[in-house]
């Protein structure tokens, strides 16, 4: 449950450039674009292959406006062209080739070409932009040090071409190579580079950038150390991204940085086992990121003041040692707060019930009870992870004072005991995990009054004996490994929503009810996205978004595994270790839309529906370990997708139908099957 990295860095930008004026289409009243920009914009577009039609309205045509094109602003008065920006997405982006045609925009202030999925050197492509056409050929003969070559070939005076280049973003490309000389764009403001291809350390010359006020160079691989020398000039400084590179941060104690950040991103990168005390004097913070920096040594106390400022915290995987102070602050941004994958023990101190979200998973929390009944902050939590601790005993009965939560996980402790009736005030609750704990009784009785959102339930591997009344807005119900027996509940035939049932390693008796037809979501091929669970929240004007991903042990050709975001990806049925009897009802066969589904290790007996050919969605198949009788139906034969087939030890007998994707499955397959036969 990460921030959306994309989201966040879109926000930053779109922040930054509405200061510089960029983020709305210019009045140009009766001044039409510069003749000689217009003919350069048309040269650069014959590089480019547009797919998706970005470059529509781009038309050579004697009456066309160029400022009026998609992506082009310009100046109001003169027609010079000073913003381009093409920046695409994942599924929606330019390609090709940059024509040197750009470099004759010679008033250009803003450059976007993110996601335009091109590959070059990014020396040769920066300069590109501001020298003329000539400069090409003889820098494909470049050798030696870059700055040597621009005085020798006398291309000095190419640098004023970039020198009101405000915003410079290249990012999500194939761009490789080495920083070059970075004093050529003295006008930067936004300097985005983030995943490429980039190498080699950060040049001392970014230093001369002293009007920037965000740097992004995440997601390369760089590598060097980075010092307190690099940022000696940056007194502009807001937004600060370093992430996921081989980058050492070495500052001294005392560094005192001459900015104020907003936003700082330091994640993958070495923090010299140091903890930045430079951060004290950081007063406008609101997005810290510092996760997977190596082993940190405690929290100053000074640091848990800053989340009053913040919006969004991760600071994960970072072996932090210690307890959470219990102190008296107030958290008005409603923060998401993530220390989760550290070695935090003790109890949780009541001033986090003011987060939004709290990400403590993988740690070795003990005490649960003392933060949940605790009333003495106002409470709007959302989302609780407290998965991979070391809770015990039973859950608190105080449930009452936390209605805001829409998101509970507290899977693989040790709790015991039932579901306390207290978590029926939980009306707003989506998701609710407590896989892999020691509970029991009945299910619903305590949940009843949340039905109304809850689309996630994982209870697996618990000692519960009793489901209850249904939660029909489900979408996952997953009850693996615990106490049911009896017949399958009928109750379950009203879970029209449901994606993933999982009954497993139970003890169910009986038929499979008819009923099964009325999973009506299984029975379209088609995901609907409606039901996945990912929210945007509001706070304090501040936009970031939390994505809910459900991780599902399920078993998958043949192998317990953690399933992601099963919610969006996964349509399954898998009833596998009990004792049910009887035939595979036909209506089965209503559940168009199965990806999985595994019936093996019960007593089942009769022949495979007919029309198992179908379900042409059907990746994985496990009717093993039953008695089924009969032919195998020569539908099988029609699933595409099929990758895993298990129908071994059963009683089937005749030819194994031919089909494409059948003959890549070996006797394995079939094993058990004695008066059965592959035809060569």
């Amino acid at each position: 449950m990460m921030r959306n990295y994309i989201v966040l860095i879109f926000h930053a930008l779109f922040v930054l450039c509405s200061n510089v004026g960029f983020n709305s289409a210019t009045e140009n009243g009766d001044t039409k674009c510069n003749e000689r920009d217009k003919h350069a914009l048309l040269t650069f577009k014959q590089g480019l292959q547009d797919e998706f039609g970005t470059l529509y309205t781009w038309k050579d045509d004697p009456n066309a406006d160029c400022c009026k094109w998609m992506g082009v602003r310009c100046n109001n008065e003169t027609g010079y062209v000073q913003s381009l920006d093409l920046h695409g997405s994942e599924t929606n982006y330019l390609s090709g080739e940059i024509n040197p045609s750009i470099t004759e925009l010679q008033h250009l202030k803003y450059l976007d070409l993110s996601y335009l999925y091109i590959s070059c050197q990014i020396p040769r492509f920066i300069l590109n932009i501001c020298t003329l056409e000539t400069f090409a050929a003889d820098f494909n003969n470049l050798s030696g040090d870059f700055s040597d070559f621009i005085i020798h070939n006398n291309y000095s005076h190419c640098i004023g071409n970039v020198s009101s280049l405000q915003v410079l973003s290249l990012s999500n490309n194939q761009i490789s190579g080495m920083l070059p000389d970075l004093s050529v764009f003295p006008s930067l403001r936004i300097l985005n580079l983030a995943s490429n291809k980039l190498i080699g350390e950060i040049p001392s010359s970014i230093r001369s950038l002293t009007k920037l006020e965000m740097l992004i160079l995440s997601k390369n691989f760089f590598q060097g150390v980075i010092s307190e020398y690099h940022f000696t000039n940056f007194s502009k400084l807001e937004y600060l991204y370093l992430s996921y590179n081989s980058l050492t941060i070495k500052v001294s104690d005392d560094w005192v940085p001459p900015f104020q950040l907003q936003e700082l991103d330091l994640s993958y990168c070495n923090m010299d086992s140091r903890f930045p005390n430079w951060l004290q004097i950081q007063n406008n913070l609101s997005f810290l990121y510092l996760s997977n920096v190596g082993s940190l040594p405690p929290m100053p106390s000074w640091f848990w003041s800053k989340l009053q400022t913040l919006v969004s915290m991760t600071i994960s995987n970072n072996n932090l040692t210690g307890r959470i102070p219990n102190l008296e602050i107030n958290l008005t941004n409603y923060p998401e707060i993530d220390l989760s994958s550290n070695q935090l023990e003790g109890a949780i101190p009541s001033f986090l019930l003011q987060a939004a979200a709290l990400h403590l998973s993988n740690n070795k929390i003990s005490d649960l009870a003392s933060f949940l009944c605790s009333k003495s902050k106002p409470n709007i939590l959302e989302v609780l992870d407290l998965s991979n601790n070391q809770l015990n005993g039973e859950l608190p009965d105080c449930w009452n004072n936390l209605s805001s939560l829409q998101f509970i996980d507290l899977s693989n402790n040790k709790l015991s005991g039932n579901i306390p009736f207290s978590m029926n005030a939980l009306v707003n609750i989506e998701a609710l995990i407590l896989r892999n704990n020691s509970l029991t009784g009945q299910i619903t009785p305590a949940l009843k009054n949340c039905s109304k959102n809850m689309a996630f339930l994982d209870l697996g591997e618990n000692m519960f004996h009793g489901i209850g009344d249904s939660l029909d807005q489900l979408v996952i119900l997953n009850l693996r490994f615990n106490n049911f027996n009896g017949s399958m509940p009928l109750n379950l035939c009203y879970l029209r929503k449901l994606h993933v049932l999982d009954l497993s390693l139970n003890s169910l008796s009986g038929q499979m009810p008819t009923c099964v037809k009325n999973f009506t979501s299984m029975a379209h091929d088609i995901m609907n996205s409606t039901t996945s669970m990912e929210h945007s929240y509001i706070f304090n004007n501040r936009y970031f978004n939390v994505q809910y991903n459900f991780y599902l042990f399920f078993m998958w050709k043949g192998v317990d595994q953690l399933y992601k975001n099963a919610d969006m990806f996964l349509k399954s049925i898998d009833l596998s270790s009990n004792h049910l009897t009887g035939k595979i009802p036909t209506e089965m066969g209503y559940l168009f839309g199965l990806i999985s589904l595994n019936l093996s290790r019960n007593n089942l007996c009769g022949e495979i529906i007919s029309n198992i050919g179908n379900f042409k969605s059907l990746e994985f198949l496990d009717l093993s370990r039953n008695h089924l009788s009969g032919r195998i139906p020569s539908s099988l034969a029609h699933i595409d997708r099929l990758t895993w087939l298990d129908l071994t030890n059963n009683q089937l007998y005749g030819k194994i139908p031919i089909g494409t994707q059948l003959q890549t499955f070996d006797t394995s397959s079939f094993d058990g099957n004695f008066n059965l036969w592959k035809t060569s």
